[in-house]
């Protein structure tokens, strides 16, 4: 991808705007991390306190379950940055977004990119998904929130991420601790051995142990104090985890085909925000004397809010990335401030079809059915593998609000809630139950019913 020379007076903006990216990702690890451990208990609204700026999730609630969780109201704050702002919560904040553009980046360095990635018409998709969606959602299904951005990351990083990190350092620390302590001739090692073949080993043996001993000193105490204070449950693990890592692998490798494909095409959140950014107060505005054409500003623009170079701009595409102006050799472009009623003819607006609305809503009605279908979705047989939460609300009225974020799986102590897979149905996928073989359920706690952001 060509790159011109950033512009003075912008380049520390969009220094900012990464420095920005990289704070609320790192945000997002350590409350997921620490939901285990030292903030599982008295924190619950650190706990959630991203998806309690999630306006999605407040939309969906609302309509599924017809109740509006009051924390969920700071996502109100979310739609007024929106409307002043356009995109920046995707652009600056949403930590998925931020792994797709450290994704886009590594794809970057070794597959050669489309030279012009200029808006494209299937960019329209992810609003006529969110427009089936909401229909479901109308009708009691909440499966929308399934694929919210947070839901979706938070989920994975639960059921998937972290337990394998946690296992990769409890192997670890295994090993080393295991290499420190072989030395010793009474160790189970030297049984059944000859005198020569013991002499041998403990030689070899002893080198390891030299070098394992000093390592094992900061390692154990680095493990104990991991092991008391953050993992909670030792070799955590979760049921189904392959298939929730397989869709977020699927997701992160759809970069390879347009950098931040899941947010230009798919993300429910984005589509909403862009719906609200329909004509923000912040616009770009660009002077066609100054401008040469370069397209300098369409081949860095992380949303592809542009449909050629030089032409219109599109807010409800633009991330605020502010790459198209940190670019611009010429300063022809520049964001400026406008009122609502202050048009431009630059700005373009999102031009969806009535016929494609109509077929999204008649397919969101026709998932929503395929969904129910099922005996177990409407309640007609009884499946003894569904156990759900303590205090958790009755079966329907529990599927239209829970959000399968993973929240309450994380602080669980014992690891005895587990995605469902196939125990719900497929409108209770990745929901959570508990399995009495993995983890009992203890009596004084209700760490799940806490941290629950919607109330199920």
């Amino acid at each position: 991808m060509t790159q011109g020379r950033r512009s003075p007076r912008n380049w520390r903006t969009v220094g900012v705007r990464r420095g920005v990216q990289i704070a609320f990702l790192l945000l997002f690890f350590v409350l997921l991390i620490l939901a285990g451990g030292v903030l599982r208990e008295g924190h619950s609204s650190w706990l959630k306190l991203f998806f309690l700026f999630d306006p999605l999730l407040l939309l969906s609630t609302l309509l599924a379950a017809g109740a509006v969780p009051k924390l969920l109201l700071l996502s109100l704050a979310t739609v007024a940055l929106t409307v002043l702002l356009g995109r920046v919560f995707c652009g600056w904040a949403c930590p998925l977004g931020t792994i797709h553009d450290l994704t886009g980046r590594l794809v970057d360095r070794w597959q050669r990119r489309v030279r012009h990635d200029h808006w494209s018409p299937w960019q329209k998709s992810k609003y006529y998904l969110l427009v089936g969606f909401l229909v479901m959602a109308a009708l009691g299904g909440h499966w929308i929130a399934i694929w919210d951005p947070l839901v979706l990351l938070y989920r994975t990083g639960t059921v998937a991420l972290w337990p394998a990190v946690q296992l990769s350092i409890e192997q670890t620390a295994a090993a080393v601790r295991e290499a420190a302590a072989v030395e010793h001739p009474l160790h189970p090692k030297w049984a059944e051995q000859d005198e020569a073949g013991q002499a041998q080993q403990q030689s070899s043996a002893t080198l390891k142990n030299r070098l394992a001993r000093p390592v094992a000193a900061v390692t154990n105490d680095v493990h104990d104090f991991l092991k008391d204070h953050v993992f909670v449950v030792q070799r955590q693990s979760f049921l189904g985890a392959g298939l929730i890592a397989a869709v977020f692998a699927v997701l992160l490798a759809l970069n390879a085909v347009r950098r931040r494909f899941w947010c230009r095409y798919l993300c429910p959140l984005g589509a909403l925000l862009g719906l609200l950014a329909w004509r923000p107060l912040l616009r770009r505005a660009t002077q066609e004397q100054s401008c040469n054409q370069c397209d300098l500003c369409g081949q860095a623009c992380h949303g592809a809010a542009s449909a050629a170079a030089g032409s219109g701009w599109k807010p409800s595409e633009c991330l605020g990335c502010l790459n198209c102006t940190a670019l611009c050799n010429r300063r022809a472009m520049r964001f400026t401030f406008l009122w609502p009623w202050q048009r431009q003819p630059q700005v373009e607006t999102v031009d969806l079809r009535r016929r494609a609305l109509l077929g999204s809503a008649v397919g969101g009605i026709a998932a929503l059915a395929v969904m129910r279908v099922d005996p177990q979705a409407r309640q007609a047989v009884f499946n003894p593998q569904l156990i759900r939460p303590p205090g958790a609300l009755p079966e329907p009225e529990f599927l239209q609000r829970c959000t399968a974020c993973g929240l309450c799986m994380k602080v669980c102590p014992t690891g005895g809630l587990q995605p469902a897979i196939s125990e719900a149905g497929l409108e209770g996928i990745w929901t959570p139950r508990l399995v009495p073989q993995i983890g009992y359920c203890q009596y004084s706690c209700n760490l799940c019913g806490q941290v629950c952001p919607t109330g199920a």
